[in-house]
């Protein structure tokens, strides 16, 4: 996988979510809910998918582990999708496989706010973000 996250600061609380066994997922990728309190890596289709965390460990695929310690803290340089770019100060979302974008009004209520950008990024570029701990 590619674009995974940066730790700017840390470090952080881990929550467990579940996860497939037969998925390896590298350290600091974006993770979308799929089930209560089960992830997977986000995908191509995510769009503002509801966000579980960035994985701060990585996992094997078929290592048998099917938990996964995932954070919603702290602030992470993030990838912003290549088609669009990111203002500083607005909500962003998850918008494929590790990028972000702007959150549009119903992003807000749907559980897909990753957090809030903490500078502007041009289409494809990184730039800080501070995740949204709720």
């Amino acid at each position: 996988m590619a674009n995974e996250a940066t730790e700017v600061e840390g470090p952080h609380a881990t929550h467990d979510y579940t996860v497939n066994n037969v998925s390896g997922i590298p350290q600091y990728t974006l993770m979308e809910a799929v089930d209560p309190r089960t992830a997977q890596a986000s995908t191509a289709t995510t769009n503002a998918g509801i966000f579980a965390g960035i994985a701060m460990t990585e996992k094997e695929a078929s290592d048998g582990q099917t938990n996964l310690g995932l954070t919603k803290e702290g602030i992470f340089v993030l990838t912003c999708n290549p088609n669009a770019a990111v203002t500083m100060g607005k909500a962003v979302v998850m918008s494929g496989i590790n990028v972000i974008r702007d959150a549009v009004a119903g992003d807000l209520l749907t559980g897909a706010v990753v957090g809030h950008a903490l500078e502007a990024m041009a289409a494809g570029t990184t730039g800080e973000v501070q995740l949204l701990k709720y």
